[in-house]
């Protein structure tokens, strides 16, 4: 079996284990407003299994379609950079969304001492950063880059992380940051790159205050060149399109995953 089969194969699962497991979670745990802290680091446990474990089997996170930065730094400060201006443009975007669809945001309690405000840096931005990479931008970008046009493999890995989230509220950025990462991968070929970056907007997202909304048009402008560069300097290859089974298991991991925002 193919390494792009068994990345499939894997999206399939996380969309068929998903929602069930968040419901038991649901069950199971007191309310967030009353122990934040065990419900932050019972998901963070979550991701361990859901993701970071299947990762791990589907090493190694490599593809000789990935290019291989002579700086890791560099990379660490274009994604750096990358991530801060996603979290500043999209941010009035998500708002607009919401009042749109009239959702209410997900808001966090403030961390009533310094340990449940580690717990929450810890399960938040830390361990999802960690275990998200390693499975989407690690093994599923990696496994479909070898099996399917780059176009392709950007495409399914942008969605299936978005929509692994299961939540309408944050649609637009979860997208947009989903494709950073992605577009980080593909310029760097270093998974500690795509960590970082991911690290970097996640603790924007628990730190962010606002910014005017002339500052969001110049940092969505800032963000779009940025990603343009990366897209430019992609080398061309030419690669066969998906096997029509493969496909198949794409398209059904995809509409599970998609289902969760309307369950």
């Amino acid at each position: 079996m193919s390494k792009t089969c068994k990345v499939l194969l894997a999206m399939l699962g996380l969309a068929v284990l998903k929602r069930p497991v968040d419901v038991l979670l649901a069950v199971m745990l007191p309310d967030v407003s009353v122990n934040p802290a065990v419900n932050c680091l019972t998901g963070a446990l979550v991701s361990i299994l859901l993701l970071g474990i299947p990762a791990w089997l589907l090493r190694p996170w490599t593809s000789l379609r990935l290019p291989q930065t002579k700086s890791i730094w560099q990379g660490m400060l274009l994604g750096a950079a990358m991530a801060l201006l996603t979290r500043v443009a999209l941010s009035p975007v998500d708002a607009a969304w919401r009042g749109w669809l009239r959702l209410t945001p997900n808001a966090l309690p403030v961390p009533e001492n310094l340990p449940v405000a580690v717990a929450y840096i810890m399960a938040l931005a830390v361990i999802p950063a960690i275990t998200e990479e390693v499975f989407f931008r690690g093994a599923v970008l990696t496994g479909l880059l070898d099996g399917s046009r780059r176009e392709t493999a950007v495409l399914l890995t942008t969605a299936a992380f978005a929509f692994m989230h299961g939540s309408l509220v944050n649609i637009p950025s979860l997208l947009a940051v989903s494709l950073v990462l992605t577009l980080t991968m593909l310029h760097s070929g270093r998974i500690s790159v795509a960590i970082a970056t991911h690290f970097f907007y996640n603790i924007s997202a628990l730190a962010w205050a606002g910014l005017p909304g002339w500052g969001s048009l110049l940092c969505g402008a800032g963000l779009i060149g940025m990603m343009a560069y990366v897209v430019l300097r992609q080398p061309k290859m030419a690669h066969p399109p998906m096997k029509k089974a493969d496909g198949l298991i794409a398209a059904a991991a995809l509409i599970v995953l998609a289902a969760l925002y309307f369950i």
